[in-house]
């Protein structure tokens, strides 16, 4: 388990009951920064609140890339390729990117005018990908036009996508189900509805009421889908799917992250003080 701080990163291993400190590994990223694993290459790949992408060994922590890619600016999560040769991410500028993995020349390039890319999603197989777009409201007096997401097959090519558009103008955070069936969307303004939409069908399988807070919102789903784990004002709640009845909950101060292991039922909760590892009803 990783937990990310202004200028470190800190790997703690899980096989003793509070999971000891593995090793800190130091960046100098000014500010909090979005990561992932990659278990086939043993790597730490992390972004920056500006935009700087790193890699870190998964073993030590040393720096292995720093593409040193500011000028790109703010944007999304960062994602590898299921070979673990690419990289995908957004840009708050409506740019869509895959870059190289070992060198981060681009390989790809989609320019979206007018938009925010908020969040890029692999679907289990990789071979299908979901991105959210945000769209630029025509004046400071209006409300945007609603945000929409795009469904891509891999590789990524111009053009080459559907579009999906539920009429949610405001989202503050979302998640796809690990079978790219469903995605999990908190909405509103304030954001206080949860909802769960079929990209099938593009119909809404369930809603439920939320209390805005936290850090966004951020969603998190089990690896069997049967869960959904959402940070609210105060509190991490956990949800049944199909249905989104309340489950189980983790009331705390500042709320900012939450993660289930791909591995087991154990959830990683992140707040701006503290972290939690809850394994099933006991919290450790």
């Amino acid at each position: 388990m990783a937990r990310g701080f202004p200028h470190s990163l800190a790997m703690y291993g899980l096989g003793t009951s509070r999971g000891g400190r593995k090793y800190s590994a130091r960046i100098r990223f000014r500010t909090h920064f979005m990561r992932t694993f990659h278990q086939a290459v043993s790597v730490w790949l992390l972004k920056s609140t500006s935009g700087r992408i790193a890699i870190l060994s998964g073993e030590t922590g040393e720096l292995v890339s720093d593409f040193r890619n500011c000028a790109d600016g703010a944007g999304t999560n960062v994602l590898f390729s299921m070979c673990g040769q690419y990289l995908i991410d957004g840009t708050w500028r409506g740019r869509l990117s895959v870059r190289r993995a070992d060198s981060g020349a681009r390989e790809f390039v989609m320019d979206f005018p007018a938009e925010t890319i908020s969040a890029v999603h692999r679907c289990a197989e990789g071979e299908r990908w979901i991105v959210a777009h945000g769209r630029t409201p025509a004046t400071d007096h209006e409300p945007p036009p609603p945000s929409y997401f795009s469904l891509w097959q891999w590789p990524f090519r111009r053009g080459h996508y559907k579009s999906f558009e539920f009429g949610f103008p405001f989202i503050a955070d979302n998640s796809v189900a690990p079978d790219g069936q469903f995605i999990a969307v908190v909405h509103g303004a304030p954001a206080n509805s949860l909802s769960v939409i079929d990209l099938t069908s593009g119909a809404c399988v369930g809603s439920v009421e939320t209390q805005a807070g936290g850090s966004g919102g951020a969603l998190a789903w089990s690896p069997d889908g049967r869960q959904i784990a959402s940070v609210q004002d105060g509190v991490v709640r956990l949800y049944n799917f199909p249905g989104l009845a309340p489950l189980n909950e983790v009331i705390l101060e500042y709320p900012s992250d939450v993660a289930f292991s791909p591995k087991d039922s154990s959830l990683a909760i992140g707040s701006w003080t503290m972290g939690w590892l809850k394994n099933g009803a006991r919290t450790v």
